[in-house]
Protein backbone atom coordinates (compact mmCIF):
# COMPACT_ATOMS: atom_id res chain seq x y z
CA UNK A 1 0.00 0.00 0.00
CA UNK A 2 1.05 3.95 -1.24
CA UNK A 3 1.08 6.02 1.90
CA UNK A 4 0.98 9.83 0.97
CA UNK A 5 2.82 12.15 2.79
CA UNK A 6 2.00 15.96 3.63
CA UNK A 7 4.40 17.63 2.46
CA UNK A 8 6.87 19.58 4.92
CA UNK A 9 6.05 22.72 6.36
CA UNK A 10 7.31 25.59 4.34
CA UNK A 11 7.64 29.25 5.25
CA UNK A 12 4.07 29.32 3.49
CA UNK A 13 2.65 26.86 5.85
CA UNK A 14 4.63 27.26 9.23
CA UNK A 15 2.38 27.78 12.30
CA UNK A 16 3.24 31.66 12.33
CA UNK A 17 1.17 32.80 9.49
CA UNK A 18 -2.33 31.57 10.34
CA UNK A 19 -1.50 33.03 13.13
CA UNK A 20 -0.82 36.77 11.95
CA UNK A 21 -3.58 36.12 9.52
CA UNK A 22 -6.05 35.49 11.72
CA UNK A 23 -4.71 38.79 14.14
CA UNK A 24 -5.10 41.08 11.43
CA UNK A 25 -8.47 39.49 10.42
CA UNK A 26 -9.59 40.34 14.32
CA UNK A 27 -8.10 44.00 13.60
CA UNK A 28 -9.90 44.22 10.30
CA UNK A 29 -13.06 43.03 12.19
CA UNK A 30 -12.41 45.40 15.11
CA UNK A 31 -12.09 48.38 13.00
CA UNK A 32 -15.55 47.74 10.97
CA UNK A 33 -16.76 46.91 14.57
CA UNK A 34 -15.45 50.38 15.50
CA UNK A 35 -17.21 51.53 12.54
CA UNK A 36 -20.39 50.21 13.00
CA UNK A 37 -21.09 51.63 16.40
CA UNK A 38 -20.41 54.93 15.44
CA UNK A 39 -22.46 54.38 12.37
CA UNK A 40 -25.49 52.95 14.64
CA UNK A 41 -25.43 55.73 16.67
CA UNK A 42 -25.59 58.33 14.01
CA UNK A 43 -28.34 56.60 12.09
CA UNK A 44 -29.87 56.73 14.89
CA UNK A 45 -29.63 60.24 15.79
CA UNK A 46 -30.42 61.01 12.49
CA UNK A 47 -33.48 58.97 12.47
CA UNK A 48 -34.99 59.98 15.44
CA UNK A 49 -34.53 63.48 14.66
CA UNK A 50 -36.15 63.55 11.40
CA UNK A 51 -39.27 61.38 13.42
CA UNK A 52 -39.54 64.21 15.65
CA UNK A 53 -39.17 66.53 12.66
CA UNK A 54 -41.80 64.76 10.55
CA UNK A 55 -43.84 63.51 13.92
CA UNK A 56 -43.98 60.37 12.33
CA UNK A 57 -43.52 57.23 14.43
CA UNK A 58 -40.01 56.69 16.27
CA UNK A 59 -38.23 54.10 18.68
CA UNK A 60 -39.25 52.97 21.28
CA UNK A 61 -36.63 53.55 24.52
CA UNK A 62 -33.37 53.70 23.43
CA UNK A 63 -30.63 50.95 23.20
CA UNK A 64 -28.06 50.60 26.15
CA UNK A 65 -24.83 51.98 24.88
CA UNK A 66 -22.66 50.21 27.24
CA UNK A 67 -22.84 46.84 25.58
CA UNK A 68 -21.47 48.01 23.00
CA UNK A 69 -18.14 48.66 24.29
CA UNK A 70 -14.90 46.55 23.42
CA UNK A 71 -12.01 46.77 25.12
CA UNK A 72 -9.65 47.08 22.74
CA UNK A 73 -11.86 48.45 19.38
CA UNK A 74 -14.30 50.76 21.11
CA UNK A 75 -13.59 51.31 24.79
CA UNK A 76 -14.71 54.65 24.69
CA UNK A 77 -18.08 54.17 24.23
CA UNK A 78 -20.47 56.13 26.57
CA UNK A 79 -23.43 58.59 26.99
CA UNK A 80 -26.42 57.70 25.85
CA UNK A 81 -27.99 57.21 22.33
CA UNK A 82 -30.52 59.97 22.94
CA UNK A 83 -27.18 62.69 23.62
CA UNK A 84 -26.79 63.70 19.56
CA UNK A 85 -30.66 64.03 18.91
CA UNK A 86 -31.13 67.70 19.65
CA UNK A 87 -28.27 68.63 17.27
CA UNK A 88 -29.37 66.14 14.37
CA UNK A 89 -32.98 68.40 14.49
CA UNK A 90 -30.72 71.84 14.47
CA UNK A 91 -28.98 70.02 11.40
CA UNK A 92 -31.97 69.11 9.59
CA UNK A 93 -34.09 72.02 10.46
CA UNK A 94 -31.79 74.12 9.41
CA UNK A 95 -30.79 72.08 6.44
CA UNK A 96 -35.29 72.20 5.22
Amino acid sequence: MDVQHSPPLTFEHNLENPMKTLVEKRNAAGDRYAAAVVELRAAFADRSALDRLLSAPSFGPPPEIIPFRHPTFAPDVSGSFVDDIPAAIAAHSAAA
